[in-house]
């Protein structure tokens, strides 16, 4: 059951009661109607629902944490929204997965990524504060790739705090360009993190519209610090890269 698995509680099930009487009226109570009534109240999120409903158990916990949404991917990554089973505390948790004979050399820069990272101590700047690796069993029931599923690759959680605000890929998308006052504000805000970044030794790596956050009070918050270089310390571009990453690269080298 649900109890169990610690996605709510006994009392989040009673209070649905009254939603899931609405919703059937004289039909029987479906177990995806109460799925239905506990997203509506909140207590679990879509992204839930839709794998407790295939049965799928395993996509919703990472280590310690229960996944709550998975809220960013990439090719080698999966970023998710999670709490911990202990003290119900958020978390960020980024999945990422690399060749298994990468494995150890990509595990030893993420720990020296986190180490370096411990005196960073600005509010607008995420920097990853723990990573370990996967069960491999777990990898397999995870994966979607063949390749993974025959064991070739290998998973890390890296984990960092959450940081709040909007990315700047859905400003931009919502609102359309920004006004160049606004442009050079945000601007200034990421050049003050970076060059804390650069006294630190350490590359954001993956500067990105989607890793720029902008809050309500008009601060930005740059998210993912020195992930990009720790798992890809070698600049590649190929078909399989986002191609928003190639707006700066020659397109002959694109080809």
């Amino acid at each position: 059951g649900l109890p169990e698995r610690k996605l709510c509680t006994p009392r989040d099930v009673r209070r649905c009661l009254s939603r899931v009487r609405r919703l059937t009226a004289d039909l029987p109570a479906f177990d995806s109607i109460w799925l239905d009534a506990l997203v509506q109240a909140r207590v679990l999120t879509a992204w839930q629902s839709r794998f407790i409903e295939s049965g799928d158990f395993d996509q919703l916990t990472i280590g310690p944490c229960i996944v709550l949404d998975r809220i960013g991917h990439g090719v080698i990554n999966e970023t998710f929204l999670t709490k911990l089973n202990s003290d119900d505390s958020r978390c960020i948790v980024k999945r990422i997965v690399v060749p298994a004979e990468l494995a150890s050399d990509t595990l030893a820069a993420l720990k020296r990524l986190i180490e370096r990272g411990r005196a960073v101590t600005e509010p607008h700047l995420v920097v990853p504060h723990a990573v370990s690796e996967l069960d491999p069993e777990t990898n397999r029931r995870r994966s979607v790739s063949a390749q993974n599923a025959s064991g070739l690759m290998s998973s890390f959680a890296v984990v960092s705090r959450v940081a709040t605000g909007l990315p700047l890929s859905q400003v931009v998308l919502r609102r359309g360009r920004l006004p160049g006052n606004v442009v050079m504000q945000i601007a200034r805000q990421l050049l003050s993190a970076l060059q804390l970044l650069h006294s630190r030794e350490l590359a954001h790596g993956e500067i990105a519209l989607r890793n720029i956050l902008l809050q309500p009070n008009g601060q930005t918050v740059l998210v993912d610090a020195g992930i990009e270089p720790a798992v890809m310390p070698a600049f590649q571009i190929n078909a399989f890269v986002d191609p928003v990453r190639n707006d700066g690269v020659a397109p002959e080298l694109i080809g």
